[in-house]
């Protein structure tokens, strides 16, 4: 009885283990796809294709940064004091 609870439970993680090798190479492939496919273009073409990309990537850089806000300048210096002590220095 115990020989056929430990074949189960090997069969089952060798299941397991499967399945994420399955899911891991899934989500490189598309990345290896996209790079051969760069690979077998001639010097023109692969310059537009990477041009295209890097454009995608400057404009999402940028609605990153206005997403974010940038905050205005002040004109007023850093406040020195701690807020906890009340302006009060030395204990």
């Amino acid at each position: 009885m115990l020989v056929v609870v430990v074949l189960v439970v090997v069969a089952v993680v060798a299941v397991v283990v499967v399945i994420v090798m399955r899911r891991n190479r899934s989500a490189n492939s598309s990345v290896d796809s996209f790079r051969r496919h760069i690979d077998a273009l001639g010097p023109e073409a692969r310059r537009t294709t990477v041009d295209q990309v890097q454009n995608a990537a400057a404009r999402n850089a940028e609605d990153d940064v206005e997403q974010l806000g940038d905050p205005a300048p002040s004109d007023d210096p850093p406040s020195t004091e701690d807020p906890d002590e009340g302006g009060a220095r030395g204990t």
